[in-house]
């Protein structure tokens, strides 16, 4: 950098108009004016993946939360599966395949959120 301050200096003092000192002036100045595109190009690559990041875990957070609720449906609706077996064996079938019901969409949710992560 303080090569190109002085090829500036030295241009622009000796001769302002003349034409080696603009083409010595511009040979200093275009790799650093490729350096600067370059690494706006890279900031810019950063940013966007700084947001996709954040939008990741924003998701993550948010699947975390149904599945924290789907675990603690699925516990209770088990607990008043054995509760109604232990009262009544006749009342528990229909929770019992509520049970099933349950655990098959579960397992459609899992199949779905994989196949969300490969796309």
């Amino acid at each position: 950098m303080a090569c190109f301050l002085a090829a500036c200096f030295a241009a622009f003092k000796s001769a302002f108009f003349s034409l080696p000192a603009l083409v010595t002036l511009f040979a200093f100045a275009l790799p650093f004016s490729q350096q600067a595109t370059f690494w706006a190009q890279h900031a810019s690559f950063c940013l966007q993946h700084a947001a996709a990041c954040s939008q990741h875990a924003a998701c993550c957070s948010q699947q975390g939360a149904f599945w924290a609720q789907q675990g603690v449906f699925c516990l209770l609706t088990a607990v008043s599966a054995c509760a109604a077996n232990a009262i009544n064996p006749m009342h528990a079938t229909p929770i019992n395949a509520m049970i099933v019901f349950t655990g098959e969409n579960v397992e459609q949710d899992i199949a779905f959120c994989k196949s969300r992560r490969k796309s």
